[in-house]
């Protein structure tokens, strides 16, 4: 069967009606559709019913009759299983586990992609969200520290929850230390009363995406509230949705999960504007340089010419007539020394405090030879060292360096890679690095640019 919705023109598997969507709500902005799951690789049963995109490429869906997959963007099965529950949201925050949102009774669960199972975590959310069996969390999304105008989350972030009886999205602070430690922090009202089916939220554009399958309509927010587009959705039953961007060209693929068919698309090019970050200027401390103390030797002036005293004359002895009187030495001026590299005290562990031994600063390191140029999964960037230092500082960047992504600044033999967290899937990155001691740090490498895999 085929179907076309606001000029995209798909092949479905199932067919439905388009509700209205609000007069003011944009028309969808993708133009191509792609179905990537669908009851023949999902099973006629699956009711998916909230998707993520994950940071190593892959995408992870939940269903509700308590069922976790695991799948790429071209919707190849890589992992299903069934740990049970009503689950109806899913999301990660970087720490290698994704969390589950649970209908009845309200619960955020942690639940771990390598196993197939829950870790036993939860955080029971009841004492806020209020909705009935069926009406209760329908949607879960992170946000990090920094991305949101809230206090710090304890979590490194705050969770977003959206309560299906209210339309409303709930922002919980969770310690994920303790199991059921999570307090309220805000409740954000987007002018809908209900229906709210999905949540996303996108660093790179600073944008949560809130989905509402009664309206049809997906809104375009910032983590404080604020609603900058409403877009009318294709298809029906929209319950997840998850973008993947791509800041070079200013778009995403949007996958929205339809829980009726069931049906997973995949939509593009869907138009986003990624936040633009300035790095920060360091300014390095500038290096004093003491020219080197040349004393002037003193001036040595011509003794004044002395009278031989009076005496009587010795007639037996006369001086010879060739004889020459001292002189006074004039000392050689000193030779002044190169300065010395910047250095610093070191205790010698007598108990007598600071010895006279010191420490040159090092020089810079050598580039770093060893970057894995394509990373899978899980994607990260091994440095091998080839210096001598107590540390090194390492530079991040993206976007023709133009954006700092992180500072990592206690690297050493033990503590060299960089993990999946801050590399995202088919992204150039260019690295930088200078070694350090307790005397002060060197100079920066050149920069090296990288370009990870898919």
């Amino acid at each position: 069967m085929r179907r076309k919705t606001q000029g995209i023109l798909v092949t479905a598997v199932g067919i439905g009606c388009l509700w209205a969507s609000a007069a003011l709500a944009l028309n969808w902005p993708a133009t191509s559709a792609t179905l990537v799951g669908s009851a023949n690789s999902l099973g006629a049963g699956y009711e998916p019913s909230g998707i993520v995109a994950l940071a190593d490429g892959r995408v992870a869906m939940v269903g509700d009759d308590g069922d976790v997959t695991l799948m790429s963007q071209e919707g190849q099965i890589i992992g299903n299983w069934s740990p049970g529950g009503d689950l109806e949201g899913i999301t990660e925050i970087g720490d290698g586990y994704v969390y589950v949102a649970v209908e009845h009774p309200d619960t955020i669960k942690q639940f771990n992609l390598s196993t197939g199972q829950f870790t036993g975590k939860s955080w029971d959310l009841t004492g806020w969200l209020k909705g009935s069996d069926n009406l209760g969390m329908e949607a879960l999304t992170f946000v990090p520290n920094g991305h949101h105008p809230y206090v710090s989350g304890l979590a490194g972030g705050l969770f977003y929850a959206g309560l299906q009886a209210d339309g409303k999205i709930y922002v919980i602070n969770v310690d994920l230390t303790t199991t059921n430690a999570a307090e309220l922090v805000d409740v954000i009202d987007l002018g809908k009363t209900s229906d709210i089916s999905g949540l996303d939220f996108d660093v790179d554009t600073g944008l949560m995406y809130a989905l509402y399958d009664g309206y049809n309509e997906l809104l375009e927010a910032t983590p404080a509230g604020e609603i900058l587009k409403t877009y009318s959705v294709v298809g029906n039953d929209q319950e997840g949705i998850a973008l993947v961007p791509n800041c070079e060209t200013g778009t995403a693929s949007v996958f929205i999960a339809e829980d009726v068919g069931p049906e997973v698309w995949r939509y593009s090019p869907y138009p986003i504007t990624c936040q633009v970050e300035v790095p920060p200027v360091v300014e390095e401390p500038p290096i004093e340089e003491v020219p080197p103390v040349v004393e002037t030797p003193p001036v040595v002036e011509d003794p004044a010419p002395v009278e031989p005293p009076v005496a009587d004359p010795v007639p037996s002895e006369t001086p010879p007539a060739d004889e020459v009187p001292p002189t006074t030495e004039v000392p050689d001026e000193p030779v002044p020394t190169e300065e010395p590299a910047p250095t610093a005290p070191v205790e010698d562990g007598s108990g007598d405090g600071v010895s006279e031994t010191e420490t040159p600063v090092v020089d810079p390191p050598v580039v770093p030879e060893d970057f894995r140029k394509h990373h899978i999964k899980p994607r990260k960037v091994k440095v091998r060292w080839s210096d001598v230092a107590d540390r090194y500082e390492l530079d991040l960047y993206t976007k023709g360096r133009g954006k700092l992504v992180t500072r990592f600044t206690g690297l050493n033999e033990a503590k060299k890679v960089i993990g999946k967290k801050y590399l995202k899937s088919d992204r150039k990155y260019w690295i930088r690095a200078r070694a350090c001691n307790e005397a002060g740090c060197s100079e920066y490498t050149p920069y090296i640019k990288i370009k990870n895999g898919k």
